[in-house]
């Protein structure tokens, strides 16, 4: 099944629940907008954006118990400003391979994933600066819990002749379990002099100092940790500008973390 979402200015919606693999392209040109993206249901997607002269932004909230597999290419033309965020709180298997590719000048991409993790999830994410004056920031945060699997490969790419360029990537994993089923491999790949790129990744289990200072102050050790867990995920959806829907995802995210007592 294939589909095209044309934005319109202002706020979009729209649902996948489907029991076919879907096709769907997103394009946005000069304008404002942002597009809340709910999965319901699917096995495989493949999504494809293309975005120009404009300021975007995008929220998939990945809420299908189900294994499934997203493949995401993004597509940022001259003058696109685009914010993308996956919200994975799914306790279905996900594998999820995404391709940005900065093409034209004055183009900017901030990428963002939050996940709760209580299966298997695989990530490998690549942003490429194929331009001069083009603009990257990646940030990845997860939540392992002890029957998690997660394993994420973040790539910076920036191509000869991009002067100008920055790309910027963190990635942190929470973990719960054993430190072994979570891993991050960041990389950078550079050919070209005039740029400014960094990684930073951990992963690790959860901060002995910050449990005893919100114990401190009168907090249950499970409190603490689901404090923590909650502001790990929440910042997430900030990428949407509907204060109502962002009020619903936070409940979401309380209610799925408290659901796994995670200790």
């Amino acid at each position: 099944m294939e589909e095209t979402l044309v934005l319109k200015p202002g706020f979009n919606t729209y649902t996948i629940d489907t029991k076919e693999d879907l096709k769907l392209s997103i394009v946005g040109h000069a304008m404002d907008s942002s597009l809340y993206v709910l999965i319901k249901s699917a096995k495989k997607i493949n999504l494809h954006t293309l975005f120009s002269d404009g300021n975007y932004h995008i929220l998939y909230w990945n809420d299908c118990d189900f294994n499934v597999v997203i493949n995401e290419a993004n597509e940022l033309k001259e003058n696109s400003v685009v914010k993308v965020a996956f919200g994975q709180l799914s306790m279905g298997n996900v594998i999820y391979d995404s391709k940005s590719v900065l093409e034209c000048p004055n183009s900017t991409l901030h990428l963002k994933t939050a996940t709760l993790n209580n299966n298997d999830k695989s990530y490998r994410i690549e942003c490429i600066n194929s331009n001069v004056n083009t603009h990257v920031e990646m940030e990845n945060h997860c939540i392992n819990t002890e029957k998690g699997v997660f394993a994420l490969e973040a790539i910076g790419n920036i191509i000869k002749g991009s002067k100008g360029a920055t790309n910027f990537q963190t990635s942190r994993c929470l973990t719960f379990g054993d430190i072994k089923k979570a891993n991050i491999s960041p990389l950078l790949l550079i050919d070209e002099n005039d740029l400014q790129a960094s990684h930073a990744a951990s992963v690790g289990q959860i901060d002995e100092n910050q449990m005893y200072y919100l114990q401190s102050r009168g907090l249950t050790y499970k409190e603490a940790t689901n404090l923590i867990t909650i502001g790990y995920l929440t910042p997430i959806v900030d990428f949407i500008d509907d204060e109502q829907l962002k009020e619903l995802l936070k409940t979401k995210i309380e209610d799925k973390v408290n659901a796994l007592c995670l200790i």
